[in-house]
């Protein structure tokens, strides 16, 4: 990838035609050559331990372990894989581009997309080939130890990665949501407080009992059967007036909506913290009923929301959310 894409794209510049600039160079490939190093280093280190009988002895594992934490330089790569890829589609728009990429590829005999994907599965396949090194070495020989301490190294290295990877994700998902809402001012606020994650969604039918001194004054919520989407967070609920047409729109396949890859806005009639909430069943449903009751006690109010799932695992999901939360 460094030699036919990098390289060439640099000749380019060299000769007055660029066909993308440094600036998109780095956006497309990410820290590819940072790896190269890396890996080339590596391949060194490997070949000469061959050279001297190592590659069966504990050389190996001490190696590798002395590499898994050098493994971490691909977080960057993980981190912006998609948006390189977005924008290898965008630019592959461009004539000039396409002929490019196209030309490459009849020489490397590989799509661009199966050379990108590389970086991405290059720690998994260490962990692999440890594996299966570990399982025909015998247990008592010296070298076991060391594989096993490798394993697990590069383990700790695989889960940073993907630990990373899954905190950008989210990060990301709470920008999104926070762009569909509509609602007062404290909400990004909310939305955006260290920690803070979405923990379930989807579709109510909801109904609000309220009483107490200020329940006159709830508008928003009213004992009119309603349908509301829920949002419910780490310590935050959120009762939202869904689009009219959200329920044309491909939710995944749990029912919920995907905010990293749709846009919608979601008017948001209601929302609390999850302290005073109280899930319950329906005293007056049957065994398999979609309904359950969410009671909330604040100052001068009581309300109690029955909600209806579409179905009864969604009202089970739903109600073990809500225990979850508030255990």
């Amino acid at each position: 990838m460094v030699k036919g894409y990098i390289v060439q794209l640099r000749v380019y510049q060299e000769f007055g035609e660029p066909i993308v600039d440094e600036d998109e160079i780095r956006k497309l490939f990410l820290n590819v050559e940072e790896l190269l190093v890396l890996h080339s280093q590596l391949l060194k280190d490997l070949q000469k331990l061959k050279e001297t009988g190592g590659l069966r002895t504990s050389e190996l594992g001490l190696l590798m372990s002395r590499y898994a934490p050098r493994f971490l330089c691909y977080i960057p790569f993980m981190l912006d894989f998609e948006d390189a890829r977005k924008r290898w589609d965008d630019l592959r728009e461009r004539q000039k581009f396409d002929l490019f990429v196209n030309v490459q590829e009849k020489l490397d005999g590989a799509r661009v997309s199966d050379l990108l994907i590389l970086p991405v599965q290059r720690v998994p396949r260490y962990m692999l080939l440890l594996k299966a090194i570990a399982n025909v070495t015998n247990a008592q020989d010296q070298t076991f130890t060391a594989i096993q301490k490798a394993l697990s190294d590069i383990s700790q290295t695989a889960d940073a990665i993907n630990s990373s990877f899954k905190k950008r994700e989210e990060v990301q998902r709470m920008q999104s949501i926070r762009s569909c809402l509509d609602g007062d001012e404290t909400i990004p606020a909310i939305l955006m407080k260290p920690g803070q994650k979405l923990v379930f969604d989807g579709a109510l039918l909801t109904r609000v009992m309220a009483s107490g001194a200020g329940a006159g004054g709830d508008s928003s919520l009213g004992e009119k059967e309603k349908d509301c989407w829920f949002l419910l967070f780490a310590d935050h609920l959120f009762i939202t007036k869904p689009p009219s047409n959200l329920f044309g729109i491909k939710l995944d396949q749990k029912g919920q909506f995907d905010f990293l890859k749709e846009k919608a806005t979601f008017k948001v009639l209601y929302h609390t913290g999850l302290d005073g909430l109280v899930v319950e069943d329906d005293p007056g449903g049957a065994a398999d009923s979609r309904t359950f009751l969410l009671q909330e006690q604040t100052m001068d109010i009581t309300r109690t929301y029955v909600l209806q799932a579409p179905s009864v695992p969604e009202r089970v999901a739903w109600f073990t959310k809500f225990q979850g939360l508030r255990s």
